[in-house]
């Protein structure tokens, strides 16, 4: 017998032509209760909990956006799958503005209905199973790195990965990887300083050598202004790039993101930085 997965509550006054839908998703795990109209609808939610309603927009008496109303009063976080016959623009923005999860127009197939079903509802399971096959991959990918000669760019691209799966970790914690991700990152934080210490002097004194943080003003900010462009220059001083991360998403309405990386010269900004590196950390990126 399989585990119930979700329970599903799906209001229509057909419901009777759907008993192929609903055996669909009982196949799959689902617990599917199945009532004709909207006003028990609203009392079953008011009494048990549900993980998701397919409402339909038109039956008799209490129509499908008045019970949404009534719906959202109950339970604000109930998703809901607004399911009608109507097309007109005016009633899917009507539903929308409602906060619904998703709007399907009918007649719905079941592989139709099970895929929206299983966006809402697995959305979680599924990124989380996502993630760990991605950095499973990458772990692999960056302890063969580590066993080659780097490169700048290597280093970069090692410590953009890390710090967004550690991101994506913060969010899906039951993944089981924060303990191994951590110890690479200490693996990668020791072969960096060693990298750092082979290549450092020559960084400095040759010419040849990647962005460093003396090199911002002349590579990135310069080149602008002779151009006559407008410059916002913005400094703000230790700022990790997980953090930058996590800031980001928050200007994407209001900018066009483009991300450059640079390496810190020695000493850093701050003693306890510049006493890490004494002891053998990295200085970081």
């Amino acid at each position: 017998m399989k585990k119930v997965k979700n329970k599903i509550l799906w209001v229509d006054d057909e419901i009777d032509h759907l008993k192929s839908h609903i055996i669909f998703l009982k196949e799959r795990g689902y617990s599917v209760t199945p009532v004709t109209n909207a006003e028990d609808a609203v009392s079953l939610v008011a009494n048990n909990r549900f993980d998701l309603v397919l409402l339909d927009e038109m039956m008799p008496g209490m129509e499908g956006l008045e019970a949404l109303a009534k719906l959202r009063k109950i339970n604000p976080s109930l998703p809901v799958i607004m399911i009608t016959k109507n097309e007109e623009e005016n009633l899917m923005e009507e539903a929308i503005g409602g906060e619904i999860e998703d709007y399907l127009t009918k007649p719905v197939n079941p592989s139709q209905i099970l895929s929206s079903c299983k966006r809402i509802l697995e959305k979680q399971r599924i990124a989380r199973e996502k993630i760990t096959r991605e950095y499973t991959a990458e772990f692999a990918e960056i302890s063969a790195l580590l066993d080659e000669p780097m490169e700048p760019d290597d280093w970069i691209r090692i410590h953009v990965k890390l710090s967004e799966r550690e991101l994506d970790l913060d969010q899906h914690p039951d993944t089981g990887l924060s303990q191994t991700i951590q110890d690479q990152q200490h693996e990668c934080n020791h072969a960096f300083g060693r990298y750092i210490q082979a290549h450092y002097e020559e960084w400095v004194n040759g010419n040849e050598h990647p962005v460093l943080s003396t090199d911002i003003i002349r590579e990135y900010v310069a080149p602008l202004l002779k151009k006559g462009e407008k410059v916002l220059f913005i400094l703000i001083d230790n700022l990790r790039l997980d953090q930058w991360l996590t800031i980001e998403p928050l200007v994407y309405d209001l900018f066009s993101v483009t991300r450059q990386h640079y390496f810190s010269i020695l000493p850093t900004a701050t003693h306890i930085a510049e006493m890490q590196y004494l002891q053998g950390y990295s200085p970081g990126i």
